[in-house]
């Protein structure tokens, strides 16, 4: 946790902005930290047919945070606009062109980073939420998180936490030379994926080091070409505008080419690994959900672990209901989800201790949002058996 103050900065950061389709309310607070080093962003088209949520949580250093919330959702937002105008319908894209958006623009981040020595030494967490039409993606890297509250109130879970006690994290980490003690990669980094945290990103291996990691990354590399093969045709097809879309991350996808051409076993002494492979990897996971198929979508909430900590996934759902049935507003509400999690500081635990920020969306498409309001309040009461 490092150093803390003798007494929490309570100065809260409050952002409440209301739309037609949904609204939403950012707050934030430093606590107990020396400094902080959360950041946010937020981004909506003027019809609301695309918005974008970040969190992104820092460590060593507010740097690449902050670096993040100016420049990712940033990159995506536009990327996404100019992918509904290039066409004729927004029926015309699918799933993978909105994936291949967001897991080109994390890597793009971390490959800017990467050029610049002030973001050696820190890293951050990075979880984006688009909202585009009836559609919620979800691209996460670290252990922020993102979770919707349902019909009667039930928690749904949109993002996972990538730590290195997941098994899949951990098979990955100990392929590329790296090991996991008390739930740490290499006994430092208590995440598997993040942007940043160069140290574990080194991009090559040396052949003698270990022949099962070798045999390892020959495989993937075998079976990233066989890929790239199929998906040729479809590539020399593809139209003008497609490949202007994709132009600002040129640099970054060469660059990844590169690590894959060099992935050819030969008698070299080091063997180049691909970013996906890293011990800690920018890598997003990415989920997407389909609001017409689920049960009522009412609110999304994305948060650092820092409130994460302080509450389960049920919980802050229902704390919010809670709220919002006595007739609160969002501000309000994100305003004492933040003294509440500070009031549950435990200097043994850790608990509520950490920077904190929140995101709460309200989806009301087809009616204002006070009409929300009066619509969770009707909802809640007759839950509770109140009409």
């Amino acid at each position: 946790m490092g150093h803390l103050l003798s007494h929490p900065i309570e100065d809260k950061n409050l952002d409440y902005k209301t739309y037609t389709r949904l609204s939403y309310c950012i707050g934030s607070m430093q606590g107990y930290r020396m400094s902080m080093e959360d950041a946010h962003d937020a981004k909506i088209n003027e019809d609301e047919t695309i918005a974008v949520f970040g969190v992104f949580d820092g460590h060593g250093g507010q740097q690449c945070a902050e670096y993040l919330s100016h420049h990712l959702t940033k990159h995506i937002f536009r990327r996404l606009i100019n992918l509904q105008e290039t066409k004729k319908s927004k029926r015309d894209y699918g799933n993978k062109q909105i994936i291949k958006i967001l897991k080109d623009s994390f890597f793009k981040m971390d490959n800017d980073l990467s050029d610049s020595q002030s973001y050696v030494n820190c890293g951050s967490t990075s979880v984006v939420t688009a909202v585009i039409d009836n559609k919620i993606f979800v691209a996460n890297t670290g252990d922020s998180r993102c979770i919707l509250s349902t019909n009667e109130g039930n928690a749904k879970t949109l993002s996972f936490d990538q730590k290195p006690s997941v098994i899949g994290e951990r098979v990955r980490i100990e392929n590329s030379n790296g090991y996991v003690i008390n739930n740490r990669v290499n006994e430092i980094l208590a995440l598997s994926r993040a942007v940043g945290d160069f140290k574990f990103k080194t991009p090559y291996l040396t052949s003698t080091l270990n022949r099962y990691i070798l045999d390892n990354i020959t495989e993937k590399y075998k079976k990233g070409q066989q890929e790239q093969q199929k998906s040729q045709p479809n590539r020399r097809s593809s139209s003008d505008s497609s490949n202007s879309s994709s132009n600002n991350n040129k640099s970054h996808l060469n660059n990844n080419n590169s690590n894959l051409s060099s992935l050819q076993i030969s008698d070299h002494e080091y063997i180049h690994i691909p970013p996906e492979l890293f011990q800690v990897t920018v890598e997003p996971e990415i989920l997407i959900f389909d609001m017409n198929e689920l049960p009522t979508p009412e609110f999304i909430v994305i948060a650092c672990d820092g409130i994460w900590d302080c509450f389960r996934n049920d919980q802050l759902i229902k704390l919010i209901r809670d709220k919002l049935v006595l007739g609160w507003k969002l501000n309000k509400v994100v305003e004492y989800i933040l003294n509440d999690s500070l009031t549950m500081a435990n200097n043994y635990t850790g608990i509520g201790l950490d920077n904190m920020t929140l995101i709460i969306v309200a989806l009301h498409p087809g009616k204002s949002l006070e009409e929300w309001y009066s619509d969770m309040i009707f909802k809640i009461e007759r839950e509770k058996g109140l009409h």
